[in-house]
Order: C-alpha cells, then structure tokens, then sequence
C-alpha cells in the first residue's frame, strides 16, 4: 500500500499538540567572591581581596546515584564552571554535586560541590602548576538551608549558610605519583540564579524539524502542480 505524504503530514501535525516536549533544566547561578587566601606558588597571579566571578551550571534532573541515602543526594557529571579572577580564567566540566540534608551526626545541611576529572580542567598554567579543578562548600550548620536533597534551583543566601568555601585547585608534579598541591581560596561568597532556560530534547527537535521539512515540501509540489 502506498502512503502519500499529506497522510504523512496530517498524521505528524495532528500528533504534535498532543507530544509533550520533554526537556532538560539546566539552571546557571551566578556566584561572586573574593580572594582571601593564596598559596604562594601562585602569589605572580592572584592577591588577597582580587574578585571573583563564576557561572556555575547544573541540570536539575540529573538522577541521583544512591538514591537509598534519605539525607543525601550524590549527582554526578551534573555540573559545569567557568570561573574568573582578573585576567585569569578557568573552567571544569563533569562536576559532582553532594545534597547534605538534616546530616545523621550533627543535623547540617550542606551543599559540596567538586570536579570529577581532572582532565576535564582547563586552564593556564601559573609557573609550574597546573590547573587541576574546582570545589566548593556551602554549610548550614543547623539544617534549615535544605527541605529535601533534590538539586536545588535557587541558590541558598549568604545570611543562611554558616560557613563557605571555594577554591581553584591547581598542582605540579612534585615525584613519580606525588602532586604537590596549591589552591586560590574565596569567600564572601554572594549566589544568583541568572538563567533557567529549558532544553527540547533532541525527539521534540526531530519532530517538529520533520513537521516542516514535510510541510515545505508539499508546498513547492503544489506550486509546480
């Protein structure tokens, strides 16, 4: 049996108000700090009270890998970072991000946060140390930051968190198997959401792409007619 496409179009136009287009979430915060710490290694590059802007990106549907923890969510390869200090730039993908809610031994909650895969860093080298990740903690010590250990769309504010941290690893070969490490430290640490913007997934793309290359088609058949 031969099938035309105009069944074929009508068939796809009439399905496509009823598809829901599944997307992911992905969620950028901004985050702004200061330099209150440099190892010395890396002093020809950064100095104590030197800004700090980063865009940290994360999908919120990124499932949690032990799912049986009830006060902890463990999201892997959920997270990327591009972080700026003056001139110097840097940035780290396959980051993993760790939900503490209501913590067993002392009540806290805490959001951590930390590269993966050090091959995944990119950044200039300062002297002979390279640039190896970022990590991240924000901690509330009497456990009112988080109501669940789902990823969290709104950053928490500074006034809720008890103490912060974020660092730029950085490490040279100091021996075979050794890494003599060095870090760039911030806090002052102030968080905003700055984009929320939804993802189609690349069905809903194909669809609706083979909607109108369909359409398109019939149309120059019907002007030659």
């Amino acid at each position: 049996m031969k099938v035309k496409l105009p069944s074929i179009l009508f068939f796809i136009f009439f399905l496509l108000p009823f598809v829901q287009p599944a997307a992911a979430t992905p969620i950028t915060w901004k985050i702004e700090g200061h330099v209150y710490v440099v190892d010395e290694p890396l002093t020809s590059n950064f100095s104590v009270g030197d800004t700090m802007t980063a865009f940290f990106t994360f999908d919120t549907e990124t499932p949690d890998v032990e799912p049986w923890a009830s006060y902890r969510g463990k999201y892997e390869n959920a997270a990327s970072v591009v972080a700026t200090i003056g001139s110097y730039t840097a940035s780290a993908d396959q980051i993993y991000m760790t939900v503490l809610n209501d913590f067993p031994n002392d009540g806290r909650d805490e959001l951590l946060v930390s590269s993966i895969d050090e091959s995944n860093a990119i950044g200039a080298d300062v002297g002979s140390y390279h640039f190896r990740g970022f990590n991240m903690s924000l901690k509330d010590n009497y456990g009112t930051m988080f109501s669940s250990i789902d990823l969290p769309e709104t950053p928490p504010l500074p006034n809720v968190f008890d103490s912060e941290s974020l660092h730029l690893l950085f490490g040279t070969p100091y021996i075979p198997n050794v890494t003599l490490g060095a870090s760039v430290s911030m806090n002052d640490l102030n968080l905003s959401v700055v984009s929320t913007e939804p993802v189609p997934e690349p069905s809903t793309i194909l669809l609706l792409s083979c909607g109108l290359v369909g359409l398109a088609w019939y149309g120059r058949k019907r002007k030659k007619a």
